[in-house]
């Protein structure tokens, strides 16, 4: 254990950033002026940061449908604001005043900051049980992949599909985890379930997925073969348009980043299709 002296000089030696941070407003009703926060921005020596709501849902509750699309707006003018530091007075849109903060990152501060002081972007309960319930589907869904290939393989598959399907990795200042289940000296994979019947749902799931594949391909130093493994929803006989146009996007992002795309919509077909994957060559 380390000495009192040696943790007060371990942690005097961390280095600081220090800026100043200003909340962002947007006022969607002018009569009655109420304001509510919608990101947080950091200045660090002239160079701003921001940090902006996403999740939408709680506006969905307090204003209905249509004013999402508003608080879009309302978000993607102010992150224009920031980025040409221009904050031209607005009925709509407030930049509170500036105050000193210090942190280990810019990434931690904004991080800090923003949970603390956004809560309109914090998922409802509907979305948080919905989340444990699409983590506990994703798992009953790997572990089936899994026990296909050891079941399928006539060598080792754990050398391929390990018993763990997360992974620590570097990403800019933080180590963060994420689930790449194949992992060899050759391939990477991830697995994702788009065959929700909400639009959204597979949206959420979708970008999960990217971010873990491609924070996979940028952290790999040996240029292994980078690939996603989605089970996707059946469209033949009622077809979905807002979710295929979703998974079109996707797998157009994964194309050009040079992404193998391995998908289904029955899970033996995806188990046999992964496996072959996972073990060939090309």
């Amino acid at each position: 254990m380390l000495a009192l002296d040696e943790l007060i000089k371990s942690e005097t030696e961390k280095p600081l950033v220090s800026g100043r941070f200003f909340q962002i407003q947007a006022t969607p009703d002018i009569v009655t002026q109420e304001r509510f926060n919608i990101g947080v921005a950091l200045d660090v020596d002239g160079q701003l940061y921001c940090k902006m709501m996403d999740n939408f849902e709680r506006i969905r509750c307090l204003y209905g449908e249509s004013y999402i699309n508003t608080f879009k707006l309302f978000v993607e003018a102010a992150e224009l604001s920031v980025q040409d530091n221009a904050f031209a007075a607005s009925k709509h849109l407030h930049f509170s005043e500036r105050s000193t903060f210090k942190g280990e990152s810019v990434e931690e501060i904004l991080n800090y900051l923003f949970e603390d002081t956004v809560p309109l972007n914090r998922p409802t309960q509907k979305q948080m049980v919905e989340k444990k319930e699409a983590g506990t589907r994703l798992k009953q869904l790997i572990d089936y992949l899994r026990d296909f290939a050891k079941t399928n393989y006539s060598g080792n598959a754990s050398e391929f599909f390990p018993d763990y399907s997360d992974v620590l990795v570097k990403h800019g200042n933080y180590t963060v985890p994420i689930n790449i289940p194949v992992r060899s000296d050759r391939k990477l994979g991830t697995v994702i379930l788009a065959n929700q019947r909400s639009a959204q749902s597979v949206e959420t799931n979708l970008n999960r997925g990217a971010t873990n594949i491609h924070i996979a391909k940028n952290t790999d130093k040996h240029n292994k073969e980078c690939g996603v493994i989605v089970l996707s929803s059946n469209f033949e006989e009622a077809p979905d348009i807002a979710i295929q146009s979703k998974l079109d996007r996707f797998y157009l992002d994964m194309d050009s980043s040079d992404i193998s795309i391995i998908s289904h919509t029955e899970k033996e077909a995806l188990a046999e299709y992964t496996l072959d994957w996972a073990t060939g060559y090309n």
